[in-house]
């Protein structure tokens, strides 16, 4: 990714995540629940992160 491109989408999160920062507590809940759910079902707590040991390929 070029250097500029990189500063456009850490500006676009920056901003988005001021953005729904402003939303009421119920609101980001409802966003963020699907997000965290599928954090805790995926890596978040099975132990796949911190595997050091590379896929075969």
């Amino acid at each position: 990714m070029e250097a500029c491109d990189l500063q456009q989408a850490q500006a676009f999160c920056r901003i988005l995540a001021e953005t729904v920062g402003k939303l009421p507590a119920e609101v980001r809940g409802r966003l963020y629940r699907p997000a965290a759910e599928n954090c805790v079902k995926g890596t978040a707590l099975t132990g796949a992160v911190g595997r050091t040991k590379k896929p075969e390929v």
